[in-house]
């Protein structure tokens, strides 16, 4: 299951990711973003959650998520 909301956020952040106690994720969005922007957020912070970034077990830095997640995306 996945929640998602948007709200307002500093301009430098684009969406945040965060898995819960239950398994679940909560995508929460830039709602100061354009729409196309908002829906391109949306995806990258899928596209971690696809890759398992977020599980609660992961080794990787946030750094280390960010370059595997763009290396695959091209």
């Amino acid at each position: 299951m996945i929640y998602s909301y948007t709200r307002p956020m500093p301009g430098y952040c684009r969406e945040m990711v965060s898995q819960n106690d239950d398994g679940s994720y909560t995508i929460v969005v830039n709602s100061l973003l354009s729409k196309m922007e908002q829906a391109a957020a949306y995806r990258h912070a899928l596209l971690h959650i696809r890759k398992g970034h977020f599980d609660f077990d992961t080794l990787l830095t946030a750094d280390e998520m960010e370059i595997d997640a763009h290396d695959k995306e091209a």
